[in-house]
């Protein structure tokens, strides 16, 4: 069952070692006090945290959300709105950017300015007790398989959200992030080859974007052309999404958010998500990503994890060698 530990402290005053003893224990921490302020949340995640993800023109992260849609909020531009504006539909379980990037953010820190007048709760799910949870046929499914995104640009989007010109700059933009490039005419598909389950200290933690990419395609699939399948050519399917989500479910504990709430989650853990928010909703939830460095010890990186998998089912593959 996930657990999120709530500490009644202000995030002055929370003791460093107890803070890094609750998350690594827990996964996910709220510092839960009508004090906290925003200059508190941001003086805390500068002595806990590092390599903030900051939306630069040129920089590695030219987008921060798959939609384009996060506003920054600082002039540093690496403190975010959680999502952009308009923005009401629930979102399912998922890591953090585990779907376009080798080195996703350690850890997700939100603080929470305005709570939600309805049900626009946080979700949160222990990625490692979901795996734990899954059929073992169905492990070995994720163990043995890497997870193909496909993500589709027309001409005026990609310019405006990678601030390039030209194809060929697109192209060498992503080589640096190891994606894959076709073209539909002006349209680009990127390919982006991940593993399912990453561990850390030797333990399988179910932490990526399959649920929100395989619930649209099955469902939904004229919304969008976004996809996501397994190396090797496995089908995701219906009953396969519905085995992960069933249990998914079981494990899933809602963030209730106060008026001063930090929450810090481990994303090389744990999968969050959100319900949806009524059109008039006015909760204020900001988000900063970066790297906390005892999360780092024994995590697998995303290059270890997919030479584990092709060595388990070395199948040839198009977008991995």
């Amino acid at each position: 069952m996930t657990a999120i530990k709530t500490l009644t402290h202000r995030a002055k005053e929370v003791p460093a070692p107890h803070l890094q003893q609750e998350l690594l224990t827990h996964g996910a921490v709220i510092l839960r006090h009508a004090e906290n302020t925003l200059n508190d949340f941001l003086q805390l995640t500068e002595n806990v945290g590092n390599d903030f993800i900051c939306q630069e023109p040129k920089g590695k992260y030219r987008t921060v959300s798959a939609a384009h849609t996060r506003q920054a909020l600082n002039a540093e531009r690496n403190l975010f709105s959680v999502g952009g504006t308009g923005q009401y539909h629930a979102l399912n379980l998922h890591s953090e950017f585990y779907f376009q990037s080798t080195e996703p953010p350690r850890a997700l820190f939100f603080y929470c300015e305005q709570p939600s007048q309805t049900q626009g709760h946080t979700q949160i799910c222990d990625g490692r007790a979901l795996f734990s949870c899954l059929d073992k046929e169905v492990q070995q499914r994720f163990l043995e398989h890497a997870l193909v995104y496909q993500r589709y640009h027309p001409k005026a989007r990609w310019q405006e959200q990678f601030q390039v010109s030209t194809p060929e700059d697109l192209e060498a933009y992503f080589l640096t992030l190891e994606h894959q490039v076709s073209w539909e005419e002006d349209t680009v598909c990127v390919s982006f080859v991940a593993p399912p389950t990453r561990t850390r200290q030797g333990e399988h933690a179910f932490v990526n974007n399959f649920l929100p990419f395989a619930e649209r395609q099955i469902f939904t699939p004229s919304q969008t052309r976004a996809r996501v399948s397994f190396s090797g050519g496995c089908v995701i399917n219906r009953e396969l999404f519905a085995h992960v989500q069933h249990h998914a479910e079981q494990l899933t504990r809602p963030i209730v958010w106060n008026k001063g709430d930090i929450a810090i989650i481990d994303n090389t853990r744990m999968l969050h998500g959100r319900k949806a928010l009524a059109k008039q909703e006015s909760r204020q939830v900001c988000i900063r990503m970066g790297n906390i460095p005892y999360l780092e010890a024994g995590f697998e990186s995303h290059t270890e994890g997919l030479k584990r998998i092709f060595k388990l089912n070395p199948v040839p593959h198009p977008f991995w060698n």
